[in-house]
């Protein structure tokens, strides 16, 4: 494998993964209840490649990581991103002592990795 550095890529593949190039590290962080407040905690060792391809479709059997669940599934990456300002996009979550301003960009399951339920959103 070819490593470089200092050029670092993220290619979107036509209704398939991420591909990432460059020899990025990857890893997992875990967000984890202390008290009143989260925190970051490391989670499982991940495998470090100058080359990755990365699940789009959320229903990988290996995520973070494309095992070619799309094909089988026929995922369509439709998905664009808005132009309008977080504001604009955001809306409240209520939750038990503590409020959240969410754009529900990154932080719903199924967003890069997890389980959608929905292919293309």
């Amino acid at each position: 494998m070819e490593t470089n550095s200092k050029n670092p890529k993220i290619k979107i593949l036509k209704d398939g993964p991420y591909f990432v190039s460059g020899s990025v590290s990857l890893s997992e962080k875990l967000i984890v209840s202390r008290g009143h407040g989260y925190i970051l905690e490391e989670g499982r060792e991940l495998p470090q490649s100058a080359e990755y391809a990365l699940c789009r479709c959320g229903h990988s059997k290996n995520p973070p990581f494309c095992d070619g669940t799309h094909v089988k599934i026929g995922f369509k990456g439709n998905e664009t991103a808005s132009k309008s300002g977080f504001d604009d996009r955001a809306g409240i979550l209520h939750g038990p002592g503590l409020d959240l301003l969410d754009d529900r960009r990154c932080a719903l399951p199924g967003s890069a990795t997890g389980n959608k339920e929905t292919s293309g959103n």
